[in-house]
């Protein structure tokens, strides 16, 4: 299972907060979502992150 851990807050065009930052976000079809069933592909993220893979045993 592959997962991104933003490194700060991703922020919308209204000043709020839409993912928050160190919290694992599960990535499914090259995206994240989120409580909200906001969906932001991998690609157009605009914070650093970083991609963690979690072994399933």
């Amino acid at each position: 299972m592959k997962r991104v851990i933003l490194k700060e807050n991703m922020i919308d065009d209204n000043e709020r907060v839409i993912f928050e930052s160190y919290i694992p976000y599960t990535v499914v079809d090259n995206a994240i979502t989120n409580e909200n069933e906001i969906t932001v592909p991998l690609k157009d993220i605009w914070v650093d992150f970083e991609t963690v893979k979690e072994d399933t045993k």
